[in-house]
């Protein structure tokens, strides 16, 4: 049996907790994912959740969580952008890219690879 989609919720293992993300990027993959596992595949779902808000002329985008977050750190602050990182036990979980695209694929990446979030 498979599910896909706001209504599934699941194990992720790159966050050890079971999550629902209800943003329809999440919903695309996971689909994908199903297909592939009905098709025999045996890899477990390891999402990066990803959403992204327009307030303005600002452009939000977040990658990760931050329920899990015991620390975060600003990489970048201005009055038109802010970078910011956070992390579990040592290990980037999240990260906020304010008019700052250009640095979300590396945070999702550390994310992917379990980073280490040093200090700065």
């Amino acid at each position: 049996m498979v599910a896909a989609g706001d209504v599934a919720r699941w194990y992720n293992p790159l966050f050890d907790e079971v999550m629902r993300v209800e943003q329809w990027t999440n919903a695309v993959e996971q689909g994908r994912h199903a297909g592939l596992s009905l098709l025999g595949a045996e890899d477990s779902y390891q999402a990066v959740p990803y959403l992204w808000s327009d307030q303005f002329d600002a452009r939000m985008r977040f990658v990760g969580v931050t329920h899990a977050a015991m620390d975060m750190r600003i990489e970048h602050v201005s009055r038109e952008r802010l970078v910011a990182a956070y992390a579990r036990d040592g290990v980037q979980v999240g990260g906020l890219c304010v008019n700052a695209a250009n640095q979300l694929a590396r945070h999702r990446d550390m994310i992917r690879r379990r980073g280490a979030l040093t200090a700065p």
